[in-house]
């Protein structure tokens, strides 16, 4: 029998077989290619998320706006801000639900939209949390309440409803919801209201200047930090995504212009620097 060649045996130390493996620095190199490769695609995973949030608060708003049209067309009017009336429970009926204080409970199908929800959700942007402002229940969205939400004599007095459809001379440039939120008390919190820029005229009774347009999509994380757009519906029901603008005398307040910006918190507005041009919000 011919005998084997030595080169064709495996190399032993010590009687044990020895196979070829990675050395450490092969390892190393292995391990930085694949801790660069998670860096570069992270922020794109990230990135296509929001878009994918952005997009489903951008359809579920289109719903909100669409149910507000229908009712108009069905009623004659846009759904009022918030009338002086209860439900038969005793609950005050808005434009977004019924709601009681004592203790805080909501029912989003015991307000003006109930029957022409469909699918929508004044809850339904998954770019931020619901967890505040318990006496409205989860909203996300604020309508624009002075403007198209408020037919009356006097403000907060009497009876309120939306004002007749053919009032809004152009409604492909007015503002009808948008993704909302206001700083109060040192936390961003819900609002269903929706604040022209300048906040609340003074024929209303009352000024609040809080900006409550909530740019949270496109950043990072929720809650609208270091966002760069938000969106918003219009009067005749399509959506658009909006930068929001901030004024050093109107978002600055006593908490300061910064607070805002970090959050997101702004107008929706031309960006002509005149905090006074409300051309978005008005009914002209």
């Amino acid at each position: 029998m011919r005998s084997k060649s030595p080169h064709n045996q495996p190399h032993t130390i010590t009687g044990k077989v020895t196979l070829a493996g990675f050395t450490l620095i092969e390892l190393l190199v292995v391990i930085s290619i694949i801790g660069l490769l998670i860096a570069i695609l992270l922020p794109v995973l990230g990135a296509a998320r929001e878009s994918a949030r952005s997009i489903a608060c951008s359809s579920n708003l289109r719903q909100v706006a669409i149910a507000a049209t229908t009712l108009a067309a069905d009623q004659q009017h846009f759904p009022g801000a918030q009338e002086n009336i209860t439900d038969e429970r005793g609950w005050t009926v808005s434009w977004f639900g019924a709601h009681t204080l004592g203790p805080p409970e909501f029912d989003v199908d015991g307000g003006y939209l109930g029957g022409y929800w469909g699918d929508a959700e004044v809850s339904g942007c998954p770019s931020t949390t619901n967890d505040t402002r318990e006496q409205y229940g989860p909203v996300d969205y604020a309508y624009n309440v002075i403007y198209l939400g408020a037919r009356f004599e006097q403000a907060f007095d009497g009876l309120r409803v939306g004002v007749k459809p053919g009032s809004v001379r152009n409604p492909v440039e007015t503002v009808m919801f948008m993704d909302s939120a206001r700083f109060n008390g040192g936390t961003v919190q819900r609002v269903p209201w929706g604040y022209p820029p300048g906040g609340w005229p003074t024929g209303f009774g009352f000024n609040d200047e809080r900006p409550t347009f909530h740019a949270r999509h496109g950043g990072r994380g929720t809650e609208g930090v270091n966002s760069q757009s938000g969106n918003a519906a219009w009067a005749d029901g399509h959506v658009t995504a909006e930068r929001p603008v901030y004024y050093s005398t109107y978002n600055g307040g006593s908490a300061g212009i910064e607070i805002f910006e970090q959050n997101g918190l702004g107008d929706i507005d031309p960006n002509d620097d005149d905090i006074r041009d409300i051309d978005l919000w008005d009914l002209e």
